[in-house]
């Protein structure tokens, strides 16, 4: 197993104000655009499109998806405008914004001696950034994207949910495949960082750089990034997979997980739709069609009649035979992933009016016997995300 650590950037691995370095650097993107607003407008409505994009989550539509929809309109312009104009301040005018005149040493050790010991490393920043920033600003932590085998960095257009939504959390390690090894938080804002961490059952370390030194037989204490190493050390002989039992949790997963898929998709080489011969293994496609019919035809169901019966009976389907019985083999993938997220929100829907109400209905199944919705949200959630390790293990293969 392998241990995945989660790193925030700015004020982490990036010294330096970013309540200094946002103004700046925002104004000037206002200033480059050279639309018939003033900068301090544009400077407006950037943040409320950034506040706006990250309230209104939505599991098949990223940050940046949302940010466009608001931020362009009003501006009374389109991102295919702009498009060209942007690239270029990302390019020639944003590595000009460095708030640091060097890289901090602790952190840049930080990440080589995560990498000799064999950790995974994912950069966990708030995704309000195009990639073209946080890549840059990697590099000016000493952190080059190019030089260091991250596993995943965080931006607008690859992540649905910001902090401090647990769901951030959860679909940043939806997209690396729900590894089975533990998951170490280390981050400067207990807001953004430390809280949506723990909630989750992971340890965290909490960067304060004038604190004492650092607790390390806590699971989360704070101190300096010279002592999270050593802190990791201890941690290594605890438990570290995470904590989620909860009915919320449970939710939180089943919203994660299609929304990393979307950037799996979206990411993906464009041949892996080709209809080849039939494999003893599942193909994405057929994945798809079944989650999509599980959905349908199970949870749906299901949680229909535990909202709507007095002491709902549920019966136990065999989903399996359905791959050949229906021919998942040679349908539209796509669409079954387009049919997939509609019935996602339908099944959220319930899960959010079941939690709700609370209630504790006699609820039976044909083979568990007595149940509970804990369990059957458990179930639903644990059998999404095995087909997330499986549709990741298809698009990047060992």
């Amino acid at each position: 197993m392998t241990l995945t650590l989660l790193i925030d950037l700015d004020d982490t691995l990036l010294p330096g104000s970013t309540s200094k370095f946002l103004p700046a650097y925002i104004s000037a993107l206002a200033d480059y655009l050279e639309l018939p607003f003033s900068k301090q407008n544009i400077a407006k409505i950037i943040y409320w499109a950034t506040r706006e994009a990250l309230a209104d989550a939505q599991i098949d539509k990223t940050i940046q998806n949302r940010f466009d929809k608001r931020f362009y309109p009003a501006l009374g312009t389109t991102a295919e405008a702009q498009s060209e104009r942007i690239s270029k301040f990302y390019a020639e005018e944003f590595p000009k914004f460095t708030p640091v005149r060097e890289p901090d040493p602790k952190a840049v050790a930080l990440i080589e001696t995560a990498f000799e010991k064999g950790y995974q490393v994912a950069i966990a920043t708030n995704p309000i950034f195009p990639r073209a920033a946080t890549y840059e600003r990697l590099r000016w932590a000493g952190i080059a994207p190019e030089e260091y085998p991250l596993k995943i960095i965080s931006t607008y257009e690859n992540f649905h949910f910001g902090k401090p939504d647990p769901r951030f959390y959860l679909e940043l390690i939806a997209q690396i495949g729900w590894p089975e090894g533990g998951f170490l938080m280390v981050g400067d804002s207990e807001e953004m960082d430390i809280q949506p961490a723990k909630s989750l059952g992971i340890p965290t370390f909490w960067l304060q750089a004038e604190s004492n030194r650092a607790d390390l037989s806590s699971t989360h204490t704070q101190g300096d990034l010279s002592e999270v190493h050593r802190w990791i050390e201890y941690r290594l002989n605890e438990e570290l997979s995470l904590k989620l039992d909860s009915h919320f949790d449970y939710m939180n997963i089943l919203a994660a997980n299609p929304a990393a898929i979307d950037t799996l998709l979206r990411n993906a080489p464009g041949d892996i739709w080709a209809i080849g011969p039939k494999q003893e293994d599942w193909q994405i496609n057929e994945i798809l069609c079944h989650l999509r019919d599980v959905d349908r035809e199970v949870h749906l169901p299901r949680l229909t009649a535990i909202r709507d019966e007095e002491s709902p009976f549920l019966t136990a389907i065999d989903t399996d035979t359905w791959a050949d019985e229906r021919d998942y083999h040679r349908q539209d993938g796509l669409q079954a992933f387009k049919d997939l997220i509609e019935t996602r929100k339908e099944v959220l829907s319930l899960a959010a009016h079941l939690l709700k109400i609370g209630g504790k209905k006699a609820i039976r199944h044909s083979i568990f016997g007595p149940i509970t919705v804990n369990e059957i949200l458990r179930i639903a959630a644990r059998h999404d995300s095995l087909h997330v390790q499986q549709i990741l293990g298809e698009i990047q293969p060992d």
